[in-house]
């Protein structure tokens, strides 16, 4: 019967770990009205989109850009609690995020309604769009519209 328990509570938590980053995710975006648009004109050239985009992003390759997962977010916890608890610091867990595409989520925040109640929604929403944005869009399209903002 206690093994039973115990099994059905590891169940329960690995369950949890695995939804709770999606759930999140997916409300976080609902609390947008609208979705940033896309660029319309991309007359870039692979040469120039390379250098470019080495230009603005250090940390994060061209082809590595839609690598990124709502799951982010347990690599983000873990330096974290690194970080905090036990002074290491080797861990960045934002060379996963592309700063052009923070750069459009926060404009795209600013700049529309958002149904974001008090800032721990805010930044969720800001991480999750960046997520969204870096899987959803190609990386000349977030180049383009960083540079239209």
């Amino acid at each position: 019967m206690i093994k039973k328990a115990i099994l059905i509570l590891i169940m329960l938590v690995v369950i949890l770990l695995i939804t709770t980053p999606l759930a999140i995710y997916k409300y976080s975006l609902s609390l947008l009205n609208t979705m940033p648009s896309k660029p319309v004109n991309i007359t870039m050239t692979q040469e120039q989109l390379v250098d470019q985009w080495w230009a603005i992003e250090r940390e994060i390759a061209i082809e590595d850009v839609n690598n990124i997962t709502p799951y982010w977010f347990y690599i983000w916890l873990i330096a974290v609690i690194m970080d905090d608890f036990f002074s290491y610091k080797t861990i960045d867990p934002y060379d996963s995020i592309s700063a052009m595409a923070s750069e459009i989520a926060i404009h795209h925040m600013r700049t529309t309604e958002t149904k974001t109640n008090g800032i721990l929604w805010w930044n969720l929403l800001h991480a999750n769009l960046c997520i969204w944005l870096q899987r959803n869009w190609l990386p000349e399209e977030i180049l383009v519209k960083y540079y239209e903002l």
